[in-house]
């Protein structure tokens, strides 16, 4: 054996008796390359044996591809400069035909230019000798070691002036695999490629899939990983950060070493129950924006099933800027208590005014909460919901054919029968009252309770259902009172309104109820609402039940002609928090990640708002639209003001002008008495204000509008000047100087 290992060539000689493996080294033989030949190859380490992790290069020329199923033997060796030159060769001369190698055992260590080198080392097939299994039965286990023969050993020593040699001993057993990518020791990634994924690594909505692509793409490197070995080194990379915590205490240290402004509720095990927090971008968007605030639940954003709760606003250029988070473990009340809380509390640290108005998706232990912590401000039902709620109640409880003599539908549809108007009467009866109904008539639609509900005590809105149910009694009053006179539902559904039209469907239901939701004022609200009764209530009978019991007693909070009173700037839905849902998903690689991976998510998320929002008010101030450059009235606002105000003023001043003669209107119609709503509604001049601008030949400044439209928004922000009480200064000292 020691002569065999001696011979450079014993290694190949000693299987020579076989046939077949003469012929596969009469083959080998002719594809033996010189080192000239050989690409560059990094300088090896040779204090340390494992092999270098950079490329081999494919030579597609000089190495033998194996045409049947038989893996070759490598060539006689030739003398080689250094272990990974050596190393390289033959793991590619082994990738080419269908194999790979690794090492095994190391030895004989000798001082090589004042460095201890091991002067032996090992090398066998990957799929050489089997090994135990240490599975306990949980995971389906296997192997691909088929114990296989082929070692090959390297050695160099003094005798050989520390040149390096290989011998192989034994033959493959088994077929070539059909791709390098099946073997582990193919699929290393080189140092280019893991310098990459670490910059990488940092992107959290970046699935192993596509960092991949990346990795190939901008590597230019050949190679054969595949995205469980992206997987494997994200998740390794990940353990370094956390350094031995876990990733929830890893989040709790981030929000600590940061001093960002948050609570943590621990349960009576010590762990976390609920959490509330924001972040300095936030606190930023929350002073210039504090009026409006849309509050929502959404799921599926952490392993623990918490709900995230997030608390959003809508900034001057209609685009949503994220205040504050939370996480809870309940939708009840209390845990949404919590949560208004620990919002006021944060409010009050920095601060900044009470919401005026709070938008909610009608989660009455939300909107109980909200009530009790937030009293004084406005409460506002998203109308996207609302409509969409009562296109699907239209669409799948729509009768055809089957006139009821009211109001009713069967108890299996979750319904109840009520024979006429009066048992309506009697619904609100009862909740004004503050007491359960009976199962027969009052239903519990969707879990809500029925008893008394604090809503807000704003000037314009309701404080209760039991005030609800008192006004919404006065628009039924004249067909109670027909009831009362002894009429049934349908004369009195004839009564109110003869002129039935023919016929009827589902679109016509649902835009009679859009008349109902965008009427201008409380009197044509309460017309369109008696007349879709009197058109619907006789064969869709259920379906208004549902619309009367549901939301007409919060109408204040949904109805045009109401929530125009309110100062929510246009807003009337609580569709950007949804947006802000699906913005945070989308940073997310999946929704059962911990609470490290929804941190890192929300953080990218938010500094790519960040950077939108500074990019657009940037541009807005530099560029004057073209529409606007004629009309000198608007002054220095173009670029003082988004886009969204000027808009909206553009607007108010189109009315001003209809009002004015023209050669196409030689008689225009008068502008309607100023009612101040759009004023107060908006923060921005209305027709009335524009016209006494342009009386004055005054121009519009900025300080008409109120701070939220500006684009350099003050570190303070100043009290709004009703735009009147300017115009009305600028008349007297242009009076003055006449």
């Amino acid at each position: 054996m020691n002569d065999q290992m001696d011979s450079p060539h014993a290694g190949i000689s000693a299987h020579s008796e076989s046939t077949e493996n003469d012929q596969a080294l009469t083959k080998s033989a002719t594809t033996i390359l010189a080192l000239d030949d050989l690409p560059a190859v990094a300088k090896f380490d040779e204090a340390d044996i494992a092999p270098s992790t950079e490329p081999m290069p494919v030579r597609d020329d000089a190495l033998p591809i194996t045409t049947d199923n038989v893996i070759p033997l490598p060539p006689t060796s030739a003398m080689y400069d250094s272990y990974n030159e050596l190393y390289t060769f033959l793991q590619q001369f082994h990738r080419r035909n269908g194999a790979a190698l690794a090492v095994r055992r190391s030895g004989s260590p000798q001082m090589v230019n004042g460095k201890m080198t091991y002067c032996y080392i090992t090398l066998g097939c990957d799929r050489g000798e089997k090994r135990a299994s240490r599975s306990v039965g949980v995971r389906k286990s296997s192997t691909q070691r088929l114990d296989c023969p082929v070692t090959i050993v390297a050695k160099t020593g003094k005798g050989k002036g520390w040149k390096w040699l290989y011998e192989v001993r034994g033959e493959h057993n088994h077929r070539p695999s059909l791709s390098p990518s099946a073997h582990a020791i193919h699929r290393h990634r080189t140092v280019n490629q893991q310098d990459l994924i670490k910059n990488l690594f940092e992107q959290p909505a970046l699935p192993a899939r596509e960092m991949g692509s990346i990795v190939r793409d901008q590597t230019n490197e050949k190679s054969f990983f595949i995205p469980k070995d992206i997987y494997n080194d994200r998740q390794a990379l990940r353990r370094t950060m956390l350094d031995g915590l876990t990733a929830t205490q890893a989040w709790i240290k981030i929000l600590q070493d940061q001093n960002l402004r948050h609570t943590i509720h621990y349960d009576a095990d010590n762990r976390v129950e609920s959490v509330f927090w924001t972040y300095p971008w936030c606190e930023k968007m929350w002073s210039q924006f504090p009026q409006v605030i849309g509050l929502d639940n959404t799921y599926k954003t952490n392993r623990f099933k918490m709900f995230l709760f997030q608390v959003t606003g809508v900034t001057d250029q209609k685009s949503v800027a994220n205040l504050a988070f939370g996480l809870v473990r309940t939708e009840k009340t209390e845990g949404f208590e919590w949560l208004a809380r620990r919002l006021n509390e944060f409010r009050l640290s920095l601060a900044i005014a009470s919401p005026s108005v709070l938008i909610t998706d009608k989660d009455m232990a939300l909107k109980n909460a909200l009530a009790s912590v937030f009293p004084s401000s406005q409460q506002q039902l998203c109308i996207f919901h609302i409509n969409a709620h009562i296109k699907s109640r239209i669409k799948s409880q729509w009768r055809q054919q089957q006139k009821t003599s009211g109001i009713g539908l069967e108890k299996e549809r979750d319904q109840y029968d009520v024979e006429n108007l009066t048992e309506i009467e009697e619904l609100f009866a009862a909740k004004e009252s503050g007491l359960e109904a009976s199962a027969s008539t009052l239903p519990d639609y969707q879990g809500h309770s029925s008893g008394t509900i604090q809503t807000g005590n704003s000037s314009f809105g309701i404080n209760s259902c039991a005030e609800a149910s008192g006004r919404f009694q006065d628009c039924l009053q004249p067909t109670v009172q027909l009831i009362e006179d002894g009429s049934n539902a349908a004369d009195a559904f004839a009564a109110l309104d003869p002129e039935q039209p023919d016929e009827l469907s589902r679109e016509t239901m649902f835009k009679a109820w859009l008349n109902v939701m965008y009427a201008g004022s409380e009197a044509c609200f309460e017309d369109a609402w008696l007349k879709m009764v009197s058109t619907y209530g006789p064969m869709q009978g259920s379906i208004v039940a549902y619309i009367s019991s549901e939301y007409m007693p919060w109408r204040h909070q949904w109805a045009k002609c109401y929530i125009d009173r309110y100062q929510n700037f246009g807003q009337r839905t609580n569709s950007p928090t949804e947006t802000a849902n699906q913005d945070v998903k989308s940073f997310l690689v999946t929704g059962t990640g911990d609470l490290l991976h929804l941190h890192t998510a929300i953080v990218q998320m938010l500094a790519k708002k960040d950077r939108e929002y500074t990019h657009r008010a940037a541009r807005m101030e530099m560029k004057q639209r073209r529409d606007f450059l004629g009309r000198t009235w608007l002054g220095q606002v173009t670029t003082e003001a988004s886009y969204v105000a000027i808009d909206l003023v553009v607007q108010q001043h189109r009315l001003y002008e209809a009002s004015t003669t023209a050669p196409s209107r030689p008689s225009p119609p008068p502008m309607r008495p100023c009612t101040s709503t759009f004023s107060f509604q908006y923060g921005l001049p209305c027709s009335h204000r524009i016209k006494d601008i342009l009386d004055s030949n005054s121009v519009l400044t900025k300080e008409m509008l109120h701070p939220r439209w500006w684009l350099r928004k003050p570190l303070v922000c100043p009290s709004y000047v009703d735009c009147s009480l300017v115009v009305a200064l600028l008349t007297l000292r242009s009076s003055a100087s006449t």
